[in-house]
């Protein structure tokens, strides 16, 4: 059975608070994404698109073994940086920051082609997380969702939950 999410329930207050971010701040966070994401949501439809449309590419970068696959890492940085400044005063959540960091920074070295999906693969699943997480930031009507559904649909992104 779905359970529905809400602010006031303390399993999700108690998570919120393992990241050490106060639930009483909680609409501050909330409210700084509604006046903040219109600032940003037409690159970030920008960046969408150019992930939309060249994602076909990229997988073929991938399992072609091109190094073109390390030229998608801007977009994917780009994006987070963009992500973090939607509500500054939060990280992004910790499980996106680990793909990130394991699927960005990356220049290439003849010898990756040793053990490609060892070193490529992990931009792969940084710039799919990315395009996922977009999709969803960008199918919101900022003006008609409730906090708690909002709340929900934040949760990859920022451990706000």
């Amino acid at each position: 059975m779905r359970r529905n999410v809400c602010v006031g329930d303390t399993h999700l207050s108690q998570r919120f608070e393992t990241f050490g971010y106060r639930k009483d701040k909680l609409p501050e966070y909330i409210g700084n994404f509604r006046k903040n994401f219109p600032e940003f949501r037409d690159r970030l439809v920008e960046i969408y698109t150019e992930l939309d449309q060249r994602e076909v590419y990229y997988f073929n970068r991938f399992y072609s073994n091109s190094f073109h696959i390390y030229l998608v890492q801007d977009t994917v940085v780009e994006c987070a940086d963009i992500f973090r400044k939607i509500i500054p005063e939060l990280g992004l959540n910790p499980s996106y920051m680990q793909i990130l960091s394991e699927g960005t920074g990356k220049d290439f070295v003849p010898s990756h082609n040793q053990r490609w999906t060892y070193e490529t693969r992990p931009i792969v699943e940084a710039m799919m997380h990315t395009k996922a997480i977009l999709r969803t930031l960008l199918g919101i009507d900022i003006d008609k969702i409730k906090d708690p559904q909002l709340i929900h649909l934040l949760y990859p992104l920022y451990p706000i939950s």
